[in-house]
């Protein structure tokens, strides 16, 4: 069996801004804002990888995908133990 998350969407923000960064670091032009924004951005996603925490609200799915098996003999796994090519 093989098991797959992914992520739909991200419901909810950090409580850190792009406005914020600029802000602090004393940038008035916005030439920068999107590396600004990359950059808050992959710091989160190292962080929720780090902490193995969710910052942000997100929306997931769960697939479980069932995958033709041929198990040896003796194997309980699934269906009969005494028949040595069987599909589950």
């Amino acid at each position: 069996m093989y098991r797959e998350i992914s992520v739909d969407s991200e419901t909810g923000s950090l409580s850190i801004s792009t406005a914020d960064v600029k802000s602090y670091l004393k940038i008035d032009y916005s030439d920068d804002d999107t590396l600004i924004q990359n950059m808050i951005t992959s710091a989160r996603v190292y962080l929720e990888n780090y902490l193995s925490r969710d910052l942000v609200a997100k929306s997931r799915k769960y697939y479980i995908h069932k995958i033709n098996c041929r198990t040896r003999r003796h194997s309980n796994k699934c269906g009969s133990p005494s028949n040595k090519n069987y599909r589950c």
